[in-house]
């Protein structure tokens, strides 16, 4: 075992009860520990054996077992098969549980009920469709869009977790590349969630696991119903920014919102990692310049915000021990463990956003960040009279930011600050 390999693998003789067809043998099981959640499964063999054979079959393992059985050697041959075979799974790349290792393990021996091979899985949803006697247009849509990922992406063998956000992005780049639009590809999209949808619901895959949930992965709605979905009237603003928070998490929760939302609309994912060596002064104030994680290596462009007296006390409030603005992160935390830090922490100020939003009247039965982030561009419309493409340059998620709509630097703070004035009026009052 290395120190990168997620389990252990061996074998296990149980003879705590004895074969009915065969008296004095005993079932072989694949044993399988997982180094990660510290727990064990086992995985069948279909061998029975007494425990003298299996000793000299054991032992012969690390020798040329020329003491055994003609039988036996046989034996010994389809059982280090196995374990060759249950080792190509032993990678984190491929397997991160127990039940993904044996559901992988079962793919590969024929047991393809729940397989980790998500272009078994896609076919498997049509079949599922065909069963159901669905429209032909709804089972050649889902056809389709298999062919579209096999040509995008020719790996026959793709397992279902190794498709991620970047992924899903680079798909659409794809189409647009070849003249199709983001709808044709999104459209297909939409039938690959449904797969994960499926995965997740059965317990094949963690939440983790689907790239569909993640914050910076693709918007499958059309922007109009997104908007729509997640915006926040003035008036609503104006309340929540009232409300008086009852414990430390939900007044932190409420915080992240209004940073967020004052943050020019910033993805929850990009203000985790904000760092103090971004943080310049010009001859505006300080502002903090970053590159958003969904635009990162698509455009050239930039976020800039400046820092209002409303932004700086949130910062104030939780601030980073290292080079991080907030005290979310350790610096010395790897990708893998910042995503799942950001999961974990985006679902605790959801659900306390949530809590607070019951405190009011005429606020949305569910609040999250989403609110904060697609209320900002409308809010901003509204108080500015600002054009669309002036409000767009202005949203640090969008790829028009900084593309020279706004005229002056000092326009785009003032756009900017608006945003600030909710809090500055609640705490003046």
């Amino acid at each position: 075992m290395t120190a990168f390999d997620p389990f252990d693998i061996g074998f296990y003789l149980d003879k705590r009860q004895e074969s009915k067809t065969y008296p004095g043998h005993f079932t072989l099981y694949l044993r399988v520990y997982s180094n990660i959640e510290k727990k064990k499964t086992y995985c069948g063999t279909k061998k029975v054996l007494t425990p003298d054979s299996w000793k000299r079959i054991e032992k012969a393992f690390f020798g040329s077992g020329s003491n055994l059985s003609r039988e036996e050697k046989e034996l010994r041959e389809f059982l280090l098969g196995v374990r060759q075979e249950a080792q190509k799974f032993n990678d984190p790349n491929k397997a991160k549980t127990l039940k993904q290792f044996k559901d992988l393990f079962n793919s590969d021996t024929n047991s393809d009920t729940d397989t980790l091979l998500i272009w078994e899985r896609f076919e498997q949803l049509i079949e599922r469709k065909i069963e159901a006697r669905k429209s032909e247009g709804t089972i050649k849509a889902y056809r389709d869009a298999k062919a579209s990922f096999l040509r995008f992406d020719p790996t026959p063998k793709r397992l279902i977790y190794d498709i991620d956000i970047s992924w899903l992005h680079k798909f659409i780049e794809y189409h647009v590349e070849i003249g199709n639009s983001e709808e044709t590809a999104k459209s297909y999209l939409r039938q690959l969630r449904a797969v994960y949808t499926s995965a997740w619901k059965k317990g094949i895959i963690s939440g983790r696991d689907n790239p569909f949930t993640d914050d910076d992965a693709p918007s499958l709605d059309s922007n109009k119903r997104r908007t729509k979905q997640f915006n926040l009237s003035k008036e609503q603003i104006e309340t929540l920014a009232e409300l008086q928070p009852t414990s430390f998490h939900m007044k932190k929760a409420k915080d992240i919102f209004f940073f967020l939302f004052m943050f020019s609309g910033l993805r929850f994912s990009d203000m985790l990692i904000l760092e103090y060596d971004w943080i310049l002064t010009d001859e505006l104030g300080k502002r903090i310049d970053f590159d958003p994680v969904k635009t990162k290596g698509r455009t050239g462009l930039k976020g800039e915000v400046w820092i209002t007296p409303e932004i700086q006390e949130i910062m104030d409030r939780y601030p980073g021990k290292g080079k991080y603005i907030f005290d979310f992160l350790e610096d010395d935390m790897s990708l893998e463990a910042i995503k799942k830090k950001k999961h974990s922490i985006i679902a605790n100020v959801n659900d306390n956003l949530t809590k607070l939003a019951r405190k009011g009247v005429k606020l949305p039965s569910k609040l999250s960040t989403y609110h904060a982030r697609y209320s900002a561009a409308s809010f901003i419309s509204r108080e500015t009279g600002a054009s669309v493409n002036e409000v767009s340059e202005q949203m640090v998620n969008s790829p028009k930011m900084a593309a020279g709509y706004i005229d002056t630097p000092e326009k785009k703070k003032a756009m900017q600050s608006v945003l600030s004035d909710v809090l500055k009026k609640v705490k003046n009052e």
